[in-house]
């Protein structure tokens, strides 16, 4: 396939990708109800890794060209280290999230010492 025809089909499919994923969003935020949160957000990451699969072989030419087993094992491995570097990030502010104590936490022990060392 010649160059701009594959962009302008990589276009064409971004655009349908992401105009799709637009309107699942704001029939949900209108109350319209199309798709249970979960269910919409299934459809999103599939929608975004279809997106993901459509500009990697329509504009970075992945499995194109002469050393296509190359960039295909380099964006393979970008793509597990972003994988490993977000879920050590979600698994840290989760264990965060755990380990803090609310505001009201906060105020009840101080009160308890504050009132212990004024005794």
């Amino acid at each position: 396939m010649n160059t701009l025809p594959r962009y302008i089909l990589g276009f064409l499919l971004s655009l349908g990708l992401t105009a799709v994923a637009f309107w699942l969003v704001q029939a949900h935020m209108n109350s319209v109800g199309v798709l249970s949160p979960e269910i919409l957000i299934l459809a999103l990451v599939v929608l975004a890794l279809i997106q993901l699969v459509v500009q990697a072989v329509c504009f970075l030419r992945v499995g194109a060209g002469t050393h296509a087993a190359w960039n295909t094992a380099l964006l393979s491995f970008t793509f597990f280290v972003v994988v490993v570097i977000a879920g050590w990030s979600l698994w840290i502010m989760s264990n965060l999230t755990n380990q803090t104590r609310t505001a009201e936490e906060i105020f009840k022990s101080e009160a308890i010492v504050s009132s212990s060392t004024h005794d």
